[in-house]
């Protein structure tokens, strides 16, 4: 049963695989893949929420082919990473792609994307954008179940590019750091 104080839901476009992202000017941007099976088309909306209420951009399509969509942004950047391989093809023939988006400054609803980037294997990717620019990318792995890996980058503001670190390896192999709690 809905909580009575969330309220319903208010249907803006049809899709699934949704991700959203919002920025301190509280601009969002909202990507997501095609509703029918059969069309792999990536669409995003962006939008700004204020006193008024949501305001949604129409839907835009940056993508022809791809799944598994994920959003961050600070307030310059959107970062959008997806999976690009058929349906039904073994994990290690899928790649995960990344795209750079651009807020126009005197339109900060209106983004500008780079072209697609390809990172490397894995499936289900995910992102988190700070605001200085710093971009992690999780994903699952594309030979061991259950595994994930990460991929720290930065966004260079002057070239509108992503610089990515080095693949640096399994979640599973970071030591636990103890929270305060449990060092009381």
């Amino acid at each position: 049963m809905p909580d009575k104080e969330f309220g319903p839901g208010v249907r803006y476009d049809t899709g699934q695989h949704t991700s959203i992202a919002i920025n301190s000017s509280n601009i969002f941007v909202e990507v997501h893949r095609t509703h029918r099976n059969s069309d792999d088309t990536l669409w995003y909306h962006t939008g700004i929420i204020n006193e008024m209420g949501i305001h949604w951009s129409p839907p835009r399509q940056y993508d022809d082919k791809g799944d598994t969509p994920s959003v961050g942004a600070n307030d310059k950047f959107a970062v959008e990473v997806h999976t690009v391989g058929a349906r039904g093809v073994s994990d290690d023939q899928i790649v995960i792609a990344c795209r750079l988006g651009v807020f126009d400054s005197e339109h900060p609803r209106q983004l500008t994307w780079e072209p697609q980037v390809a990172l490397g294997y894995g499936i289900e990717p995910k992102i988190a954008v700070a605001p200085d620019g710093t971009i992690i990318v999780i994903s699952g792995d594309r030979y061991v179940a259950g595994q994930m890996t990460y991929r720290p980058g930065r966004i260079d503001a002057q070239t509108k590019r992503i610089v990515w670190g080095v693949l640096i390896g399994p979640i599973t192999q970071i030591t636990a750091w103890a929270s305060p709690a449990a060092s009381r």
